[in-house]
C-alpha cells in the first residue's frame, strides 16, 4: 500500500506486464468489495507488456475504483466492472462503469 501512496513522477518507466499492474491494484479493493456485497466483474486481461511507470497506473485505477466504491455502495444492485480493451498496437483503454 506504501507503494501506491507515494509521489511516483519521478520513477522511471519500465517495462511491465498489464496483468501484474492490475491485479496488484485489484487485490487491493477485491475484500473490500466482497464484505459490501459488490459484485466485481473484469474482461480478460491481454497478455500484453507495455512501457510505464505502473504505480501510476495503479493509483489512477485505485482512485477509480474507489469512487466507484463510494458511488454504489448504499444502493441496492451493487457491481463494479474493470473493461480493458487494446484499441491498437499503441493503445490499450481501460473502462470503469458502475450500477
Amino acid at each position: 500500500l506504501r507503494s501506491f501512496s507515494r509521489n511516483a513522477d519521478g520513477d522511471p518507466f519500465a517495462l511491465t506486464p498489464l496483468k501484474d499492474t492490475l491485479n496488484e491494484t485489484i487485490d487491493l479493493c477485491r475484500e473490500k468489495f466482497h464484505l459490501s456485497g459488490i459484485v466485481f466483474k473484469i474482461s480478460t486481461i491481454p497478455d500484453l507488456t507495455i512501457n510505464t511507470r505502473s504505480c501510476q497506473i495503479s493509483q489512477v485505477l485505485l482512485n477509480l475504483l474507489s469512487n466507484s466504491y463510494d458511488a454504489i455502495k448504499d444502493q441496492k444492485e451493487k457491481w463494479i466492472e474493470l473493461g480493458i480493451s487494446q484499441v491498437n498496437e499503441c493503445l490499450i483503454e481501460l473502462s470503469i462503469t458502475d450500477s
